[in-house]
């Protein structure tokens, strides 16, 4: 091979590695612009921006997949949630009144969690079936979605109520989880509203 192939060759494989290179730079550029006027909608942009920035090239792939990204992070830290409160639980089997107060946050938790589930399996029958199963059916589905979410947003705030008998730290520590959740819940109901109804 002589010099001026190789160089030609060489220059050409530097040049699609350039052009690669602002591609994948440009869609990145783009997602990320895509999260941040998508969460434009929600009540707490940042924790938007920031639970949804891992998903983004997927959402820019397919900006259908919103809604469930959205409730699928929201289950995600709702379990680690749960599972961190009935770890208290049992750190107080000696105190009646902490675990009491523990056991049945963790038991709206629990509902919670099961609600967050029933709305993600919503997303999935949503994405897979999309209008082609007739607008009225579709509604019925999105409004299901919308129930399990804000059914899910209720369970939160009790398990909150029953925090208020607990001291300092303790009180704090469970507390910082659950008000996430609920930002996570609002914000996913914002997402929903967006993403089927365009609000």
């Amino acid at each position: 091979m002589d010099s001026l192939m190789l160089t030609t060759i060489t220059t050409i494989s530097v040049m699609w590695l350039v052009v690669g290179r602002a591609a994948a730079n440009k869609t990145l550029n783009d997602a990320a612009e895509l999260i941040m006027s998508t969460c434009n909608c929600t009540e707490h942009q940042e924790l938007c921006r920031q639970s949804l920035a891992p998903y983004a090239l997927l959402i820019l792939d397919k900006p259908c997949h919103l809604a469930y990204v959205a409730v699928n992070v929201t289950l995600a830290d709702a379990k680690n949630v749960s599972q961190y409160v009935r770890g208290l639980k049992a750190n107080y089997t000696n105190n009646h009144n902490i675990a009491a107060a523990l056991h049945d946050c963790a038991e709206n938790l629990d509902g919670m969690v099961a609600e967050i589930q029933d709305s993600l399996n919503e997303t999935r029958w949503l994405f897979a079936n999309n209008s082609s199963q007739g607008k009225n059916n579709f509604e019925f589905h999105v409004s299901d979605l919308e129930t399990w979410m804000s059914a899910a947003l209720t369970d939160d705030d009790t398990c909150a109520d029953e925090l208020e008998s607990l001291d300092e730290p303790l009180r704090s520590y469970v507390a910082n989880g659950t008000s996430r959740i609920q930002s996570l819940v609002s914000n996913a109901l914002a997402l929903i509203n967006s993403t089927y109804y365009g609000k």
